[in-house]
């Protein structure tokens, strides 16, 4: 009996080792993830102006204005100016369930209201 005691915990400090070292690789992986997330349009061969640029995180990582400031300093015609939304993926990351809803989702207009 003493002997199955024995082996029992020593299982069990194996599998808590384990356990913690994937618990450490996710959580690198996820703020690695951030990282990336956070600093994508500032690489090299990003496709649009950094400033044109807004991170939300949560549930689209960007909303890119392409072309506004090109367009408010007169460079390029409004026709030029669209709204991109974009989700930043590293590894093996798939969308979840409400960004699968956000890409299908069909565009609208931008509603204005003044508030008085």
């Amino acid at each position: 009996m003493f002997e199955k005691e024995a082996a029992f915990q020593q299982q069990l400090a194996k599998d808590i080792k384990e356990a913690q070292k994937r618990s450490n690789n996710m959580q690198r992986n996820v703020l690695k993830g951030q990282i990336g997330e956070q600093s994508t349009p500032f690489i090299t061969d990003f496709l649009y102006n950094p400033s044109d640029c807004r991170f939300m995180g949560e549930p689209i990582d960007y909303v890119i204005f392409q072309n506004l400031h090109e367009c408010a300093d007169g460079n390029v015609p409004i026709e030029d100016v669209h709204l991109i939304i974009t989700e930043v993926k590293t590894g093996n990351a798939r969308l979840n369930q409400r960004q699968k809803i956000i890409k299908q989702a069909k565009i609208g207009r931008l509603a204005s209201k003044s508030l008085e």
